[in-house]
């Protein structure tokens, strides 16, 4: 299956051409005939080989954001991404009275979650990991989120805060955590939308909640036998722990 061509606005581009002069975004470079003169990532998430083989492969593909890197330790990247959420948005700042606190995903969307924050003139709010289960050299960490220095309370609207949303399975247990202390989440804001069905509404419990983001960009994972990307795979054309070796990929 291959790549579809993702039509971005003026300012989405702007951002990534930003977060890519600052070492925080990756896309696969290629020649003039389609052919790739880069490497492709391994993503974090897995799937299995065949059904019941219990044998898990990760997706790879062809984008990566390192959002610390290029956003969270340059303040003028940061404020910029949470400043142009709002822009061109169905949700806006003067919707910012149904807002009472903006929660921070642990960890890329705590930073965001704070600026969003002196915003809206609201509260702050953040969750911690607690690890469940340690990590093996054949599988990552278990943790699950858990208030630690600060919670929500009773009857606030809450905006859920994250860095990139993909599969949103830790926006789930957010709100789980959020709206098993009184509170109602009303939005999940991110500074990047990657899900690859270009998600805007997270439907929870027979609602739909609004995914408002700065750059919304539809984005692939391919299985390591796709004859998209098989090839590459085959020739050990992939960068398999992206942010712990991303100058192989700057090089590219």
């Amino acid at each position: 299956m291959k790549a579809k061509d993702v039509v971005l606005m003026p300012q989405e581009i702007n951002l990534l051409k930003m977060l890519g002069e600052n070492q925080g975004y990756y896309d696969c470079p290629k020649d003039g005939s389609g052919k790739r003169t880069g490497k492709l990532v391994g993503y974090a998430g897995k799937y299995e080989t065949a059904p019941g083989s219990g044998e898990f492969k990760h997706y790879v593909g062809e984008r990566y954001w390192n959002f610390p890197r290029g956003a969270e330790r340059n303040p003028e990247v940061l404020e910029q991404f949470v400043k142009d959420v709002f822009y061109d948005s169905c949700y806006d700042e003067s919707m910012s009275g149904e807002i009472n606190c903006a929660f921070g995903c642990p960890e890329g969307g705590i930073l965001p979650a704070y600026e969003i924050a002196k915003r809206f003139e609201c509260y702050f709010s953040r969750a911690d990991k607690k690890v469940i289960e340690v990590a093996t050299p054949e599988r990552r960490e278990k943790s699950e989120l858990v208030f630690g220095r600060h919670t929500v309370e009773p009857g606030w609207g809450v905006a859920i805060v994250e860095d990139v949303v993909n599969n949103l399975s830790t926006t789930d247990k957010a709100i789980k955590l959020i709206e098993s202390r009184g509170a109602t989440v009303q939005a999940i804001i991110c500074m990047i939308n990657r899900s690859p069905e270009g998600l805007t509404v997270w439907e929870y419990e027979g609602r739909e909640i609004p995914i408002i983001a700065a750059v919304l960009i539809p984005t692939l994972e391919y299985r390591q036998d796709d004859p998209y990307v098989a090839a590459d795979v085959e020739a050990g054309n992939v960068v398999w722990k992206p942010k712990d070796n991303w100058n192989e990929l700057i090089v590219a």
